[in-house]
């Protein structure tokens, strides 16, 4: 804890000082395992920290700061990038959890925030789009299919999706049928986006899409 003490200075070093490190939980988005009720007792101390870890120049900070801790990772489906960062609203999610008969995910889904989904929304449409030329025309596509089942899982409507949109620059949802119905070939000189990298893929139509 010498470490830590030092790390974070004379405030909170200082209330932390006399913590034992099997009892301090740490949040971090790049913790090893998930946070559990059952690992929390009634001298447990949680410490809400990687805030700022998402950012290049302080990734992976909070495990500088706490080296000899637990750190435990909040996620939906497995994602972390759709759950709420601000501290007020971990703090939320960490208090209805531990007090309440909801799993981590319901609670999470319960809170989810509008920001929260616009950031994850904007990084699934450049993850998943599908990009086609038909004839003069280049369209930016997602299946139906995924996008019901964005919707069911994290609760997004039409709104969201047209503020998201405009991130990659404007995006159509169309029905699998027709993706599956199109007749056309890879452009020549885009192999690696018809291999899947980043999610792109860029095909010459043949038919009106």
């Amino acid at each position: 804890m010498a470490k830590t003490k030092k790390a974070l200075g004379r405030g909170i070093g200082a209330i932390l000082e006399d913590v034992e490190p099997d009892s301090l939980i740490v949040l971090d988005p790049q913790g090893e395992k998930e946070f559990s009720h059952e690992e929390v007792f009634h001298d447990t101390v949680i410490v809400i920290g990687g805030i700022v870890d998402k950012s290049q120049r302080l990734e992976g900070i909070t495990a500088k700061i706490f080296p000899d801790s637990r750190h435990r990772k909040i996620t939906l489906n497995g994602e972390t990038e759709i759950v709420p960062d601000r501290i007020n609203e971990i703090a939320k999610i960490v208090c209805e959890y531990l007090t309440s008969d909801l799993t981590l995910e319901e609670v999470v889904v319960k809170n989810l925030t509008r920001d929260s989904k616009l950031r994850w929304l904007r990084s699934a449409l450049q993850r998943n789009l599908i990009r086609i030329i038909c004839g003069n025309r280049k369209l930016k596509v997602i299946p139906l299919s995924l996008w019901n089942e964005w919707k069911e899982k994290y609760g997004l409507n039409e709104f969201l999706l047209k503020k998201s949109s405009g991130h990659v620059g404007g995006i159509c949802v169309v029905k699998d049928s027709v993706l599956k119905g199109i007749k056309g070939k890879v452009k020549k000189g885009n192999e690696s986006k018809a291999s899947g990298k980043n999610g792109k893929r860029l095909y010459e139509s043949t038919q009106t899409v």
